[in-house]
């Protein structure tokens, strides 16, 4: 073979080979997103409606590692239903938690359902819930909206209101 064609062959076999480093770097941080996600925490707040009609706020850690240094914060002030606590005055928002492991749940009560979802309840509709924490040595950040309107005019899970068995 000549010198020209030795040289396009090897300047096609470099081009071909870096393209496929390039192909192979992207595939490894794909695999490590993937991989990261799901090992991770995840934080969530939400609401749950049982069937005695009272309304909760949940708090839970879904992912498969636990949320280190947890801290919360809330966006509105929340009033006081019927004397039930404050949810923003118990422990885990006033002080956080140092962990919340996984599958961890939480349930606060917020009040009974007239007087959270009614129409002239003083209740917020909606409001967002902050969780910060550490994971990995990175500090994580995750807002929950919480829609407490969109239960208005909604009925418990008939599953959990009937009798079980006979």
């Amino acid at each position: 073979m000549s010198d020209p064609v030795i040289t396009w062959a090897t300047v096609a076999l470099v081009g071909v080979t870096a393209y496929y480093a390039i192909e192979a770097s992207r595939s490894r941080r794909i695999a490590q997103k993937q991989l990261t996600s799901i090992i991770e925490p995840i934080i969530t707040v939400g609401t749950l409606k049982r069937p005695n009609h009272m309304v909760y706020l949940r708090v839970a850690n879904h992912g498969h590692s636990a949320a280190l240094d947890v801290r919360f914060t809330v966006d509105k002030t929340i009033p006081t239903i019927a004397g039930i606590p404050l949810f923003t005055e118990e422990p885990l928002f006033t002080h956080g938690s140092d962990c919340i492991e996984p599958g961890a749940e939480y349930f606060y009560p917020l009040g009974g359902a007239p007087a959270v979802l009614g129409e002239d309840s003083v209740f917020p509709k909606s409001f967002a819930v902050t969780a910060t924490y550490t994971w990995q040595n990175r500090s994580v950040s995750e807002r929950s909206v919480v829609d407490v309107g969109s239960y208005r005019g909604s009925v418990p899970n008939p599953e959990d209101t009937e009798p079980k068995g006979t």
